[in-house]
């Protein structure tokens, strides 16, 4: 587990390969920008919530829906939330 989070401090890890291949580009560009090594540079949890594939990118990935479901409930419920307000 300690090479894996040296890899992710170091950005260099790879979205291109499972599990990521049922992810939309969408969900990888939020990952990447969650990840970004520079905290300068990373998405802030304000503007992760903002992001397309929060808002409205889900329900092309079928990894998410492997959510427990209260979890998924409580996701759709904030989306469509927020969809309201984003024009998705």
């Amino acid at each position: 587990m300690g090479a894996l989070v040296d890899k992710i401090m170091r950005g260099d890890y790879d979205t291109e390969r499972q599990p990521w291949n049922d992810v939309s580009a969408e969900g990888k560009d939020m990952v990447r920008r969650l990840l970004q090594p520079d905290p300068g540079k990373r998405l802030s949890a304000a503007a992760a919530l903002e992001h397309p594939w929060l808002l409205c990118g889900m329900a092309e990935d079928k990894e998410w829906t492997r959510l427990p479901r209260s979890r998924t409930v409580y996701v759709r419920a904030s989306r469509r939330k927020a969809r309201a307000n984003s024009g998705c």
